[in-house]
């Protein structure tokens, strides 16, 4: 099956005014006053008296948007920023939930163009003698923003094709795209399996440092936790696109284990030691190495008392 049958790149571009510029006067009088030459330094000015509630809340969206957008696509190096790699049965999930983040980027720029006369007059009474007349119109600062996106084909080697007409070069370019793009595709299912790993081992340190309710925290071993392993090994399996056999196999295994609540995890003990041993044999089999510090004794009942663990788990982490 050809590459464009399983995946597509996301191209995507965002932007958000720095509202920010160098003041030349200010520059100049602080390279005289401390006796430096020309180019030793200059004085940025932050042109909304350093920072603006509204500004600040479209960054935040965008840095969400950005880090959203990492978490549930297909890692790879060779995409650089504003590019990713979507498995197609996530293409249609993934652009909604784009156009959705978009939509929010819109209404927040509206908001802060809206404002944008009073924050400028707080800006010049924040700055007080710093402060300028040299504000950009509304147009202006509104054209600084940006949030689009598209989706397109990942290229073939074949696009060298009859382009040059010069067959060695373009049998060497299209065999080099192949190799690294093959590269590329290994390397991210070995992040998928780091991934993998990762959220196993949190969920195992919970269960072996859980501790009966009322008697330490529980929060470890909690909804949520299971909520979000459950998550990041469905989304796993849903990035590995190349159906890389063992990822799959452990990603069922793993949902396999993780099928309990958290309120069964915590209630019962058969149920704990149970999936402590299954996810040992999970990792172990993932190429983790287990410590030999890590004892059943650890998982207790709620009603049996337990002293503190004399064992760190942090090495698993490092």
């Amino acid at each position: 099956m050809k590459i464009t049958d399983l995946a597509m790149i996301l191209n995507y571009s965002t932007s958000v005014w720095g509202a920010s510029k160098t003041d030349q006067v200010v520059s100049k009088e602080v390279l005289v006053s401390k006796r430096a030459e020309d180019k030793a330094g200059k004085f940025t000015k932050h042109l909304l008296g350093g920072t603006c509630p509204e500004l600040e809340v479209i960054r935040s969206h965008v840095h969400q948007f950005q880090t959203w957008l990492r978490s549930t696509t297909f890692p790879s190096s060779m995409m650089g920023r504003g590019s990713a790699i979507i498995p197609n049965g996530k293409l249609m999930e993934i652009c909604q939930e784009c156009r959705r983040y978009e939509q929010q980027f819109r209404v927040l720029v509206k908001q802060f163009i809206d404002r944008y006369d009073d924050i400028v007059i707080e800006a010049k009474r924040k700055l007080a003698d710093l402060a300028t007349d040299e504000y950009p119109s509304k147009q202006a600062v509104e054209g600084k923003f940006d949030f689009t996106f598209y989706v397109m084909p990942i290229p073939e080697a074949a696009a060298f094709d009859n382009k040059l007409g010069l067959d060695e070069l373009e049998q060497a370019l299209a065999d080099q795209y192949e190799r690294q793009l093959s590269k590329t595709f290994q390397e991210g299912e070995e992040q998928l399996v780091l991934m993998l790993q990762t959220r196993l081992l949190k969920f195992h340190h919970a269960l072996i440092t859980y501790k009966g309710e009322g008697r330490g925290s529980g929060a470890a071993l909690s909804q949520t936790v299971v909520d979000a392993a459950v998550d990041e090994v469905q989304n796993i399996k849903s990035l590995n696109f190349r159906h890389r056999q063992d990822i799959t196999q452990w990603c069922v295994k793993a949902l396999q284990i993780l099928s309990a609540s958290a309120r069964d995890y915590r209630t019962n003990a058969t149920l704990r030691e149970q999936a402590r041993v299954q996810l040992e044999e999970l990792l172990i089999n993932m190429g983790v190495e287990i410590p030999n510090s890590v004892a059943p004794a650890l998982i207790v009942d709620a009603e049996e008392d337990t002293s503190p663990a004399q064992f760190s788990y942090a090495d698993l982490f490092r």
